[in-house]
């Protein structure tokens, strides 16, 4: 695929959103299916894909109720992205980090959403960054 993963990283976003709402036992695998074949691309670069690999992970880890594991993986995600220049996918693992955290009644999320809001507007999406300042804890 000429997307490198790309579809299947968002593939995977989805799927564990979808397992969030209903029928885990549906979507979960689904989840892990594209969070595999996004795995694959780390041989052909892995600074291009290890920081999605970790924030899959993460996702399929906290929807499956391991949250200490996930903790370390959306920070791992994070560190990943942004020792390879993705500031992009670097809001978009502090953000979901934030989501985890708020989710979990942690005040941290405050934290990564700042962190989120602060990479967006560095990114350009101006309208995203706002967005999550008019809608996030801070």
């Amino acid at each position: 695929s000429k997307y490198y993963g790309s579809t299947d990283f968002y593939d995977c976003l989805i799927c564990v959103a979808m397992a969030r709402k209903s029928e885990k036992e549906k979507w979960v695998p689904l989840a892990k299916s594209a969070r595999s074949k996004v795995k694959e691309f780390v041989k052909f670069g892995e600074s291009n894909c290890a920081h999605k690999c970790f924030l899959l992970q993460a996702e399929i880890l906290d929807v499956e109720g391991n949250v200490e594991d996930a903790s370390s993986c959306y920070d791992a995600a994070i560190d990943a992205a942004e020792k390879s220049g993705f500031v992009n996918e670097q809001a978009i693992a502090s953000e979901r980090a934030g989501d985890f955290y708020l989710r979990h009644g942690d005040t941290r999320s405050s934290h990564y959403y700042n962190k989120a809001r602060d990479l967006y507007h560095q990114w350009g999406a101006l309208a995203k960054a706002d967005h999550l300042y008019k809608s996030t804890p801070s």
